[in-house]
């Protein structure tokens, strides 16, 4: 009978852990379900608030209308009137599925037949958001064939095979793809419809997602873009027009100059020269001391760069990015936790980047894009070990004068800032474009 007992108990226990796991994974979804409505990516299943319908089907047309949602897709729907030519279609979604059916997403089942209101699969899922994101197949096959293999390695979907997908399915795919960059390149979905006007960058800091608002910094911005467009949404935001020779909140003292490299528009420094940075003191004072400053820099040669800011007492604390000649754009990220920002260098400058030449090693450095978000101690981290890795090249570490650390990808135990619940009023961003 003991032994019976303990059988039962067993029995029981696993029923319960199996239920705790999957409370666990329903308030996962939970999660992401709502920070995709605060994006204003997806609807909820009722009219009276928000509700995401989870474990009730997803049909084809429901998501095909998810998926131009989420990418950002659902105004180029109206622009024309396009002919849907599947007969089972609801009327509310042929403008949706006949746009869709116009650009590639979506293709019918058979001739004049879409499957509307079938159970849409996780296969097909994929494969709409990978050829959204420029995924194509092989010369002998679309996307579709592989698209669960595909997938999956991008964090997109983590099934092996393919089954019906519920509204649950159809959100965690939908948040997933939000960090699988478009094709060819490293921005991040996120970042590609901020970029281009779908959200702003406000609405990723409010949503209370940190790795959101990490994937859209550690992403390269998406192309075409215009970054005054960009910059005019930040409030207090610094920034400077080489081409007009003016600027916004800040001024330069630069020895650098306007040019285009690699396909980007960027500031050349000379070696032995820098490029430097004022401050307007009605965004940042003295009394503020924690900062995550961002470099947008051009990987060559194997020298350093040299970045130096105000501390108290001292004009030029320094620290330096270890280039590994690479030859690519890369990003740095630069915690600073003893600012004093003072305008005490040369030409009242309160940050300054060098093109120098140690030991004879120097090369012209080109530099794209400088952005210094304004922190508190706690949105900084504390240990590296607990900090959920970002993609950086090159991470400086200031602690303090004659403790600055410099640490390259290469080292695994890096500290990795996270820039999080960036307010737009201390955001200092600077684009040369």
């Amino acid at each position: 009978m003991k032994k019976f007992k303990r059988i039962i108990s067993v029995i029981i226990a696993a029923a319960l852990l199996g239920a705790n796991v999957a409370a666990a994974e329903v308030t996962k979804i939970n999660d992401k379900a709502e920070v995709l409505y605060r994006l204003g990516l997806i609807k909820g299943v009722s009219d009276t608030g928000f509700d995401p319908g989870l474990g009730m089907i997803c049909t084809r047309e429901q998501a095909i209308v998810a998926v131009l949602r989420v990418t950002g897709n659902l105004d180029n729907v109206f622009k024309e009137n396009y002919n849907c030519s599947f007969a089972d279609v609801s009327e509310w979604a042929k403008p949706y599925v006949a746009y869709g059916e116009s650009i590639g997403l979506c293709y019918g089942i058979e001739d004049g037949y879409f499957g509307a209101a079938e159970n849409v699969t996780l296969r097909q899922l994929c494969a709409m958001y990978l050829r959204m994101l420029g995924y194509k197949g092989n010369a002998s096959s679309d996307i579709y064939e592989h698209a669960l293999e595909t997938a999956k390695p991008l964090g997109m979907c983590s099934a092996d095979t393919d089954m019906n997908g519920s509204r649950s399915d159809l959100i965690d795919i939908s948040y997933n793809s939000l960090y699988v960059s478009v094709y060819g390149g490293t921005t991040a979905l996120v970042r590609y419809l901020a970029d281009n006007g779908i959200m702003s960058v406000s609405d990723i800091a409010g949503c209370g997602d940190d790795g959101l608002i990490s994937a859209y910094y550690s992403s390269e911005p998406a192309a075409g873009v215009v970054s005054d467009e960009l910059r005019g949404d930040l409030e207090h935001a610094i920034s400077y027009n080489f081409a007009e020779g003016s600027g916004t909140g800040m001024s330069i003292a630069t020895d650098s100059e306007k040019t285009e490299y690699e396909g980007v528009t960027c500031e050349k420094i000379t070696v032995g020269k820098n490029l430097s940075f004022k401050l307007d003191d009605g965004y940042i004072t003295s009394d503020d001391k924690y900062f995550t400053l961002v470099v947008k820099y051009f990987d060559s040669g194997v020298d350093r760069i040299r970045i130096a800011y105000n501390v108290a007492n001292m004009p030029y604390c320094s620290g330096y990015i270890a280039k590994t000649n690479t030859n690519v754009w890369k990003e740095a990220r630069l915690v600073i936790k003893n600012a004093q920002f003072s305008h005490s260098q040369s030409d009242g400058a309160d940050i300054s980047i060098f093109a120098e030449n140690e030991s004879g090693a120097g090369v012209d450095e080109y530099i794209s894009e400088v952005m210094l978000v304004k922190q508190s101690p706690d949105e900084q981290y504390v240990n590296p070990l607990e900090v959920e890795p970002i993609v950086t090249t090159a991470v400086i570490s200031f602690d303090g004068m004659g403790q600055n650390v410099c640490l390259t990808q290469s080292q695994q135990e890096q500290p990795q800032p996270i820039i999080t619940q960036s307010k737009l009023n201390r955001v200092a961003r600077a684009v040369f474009q």
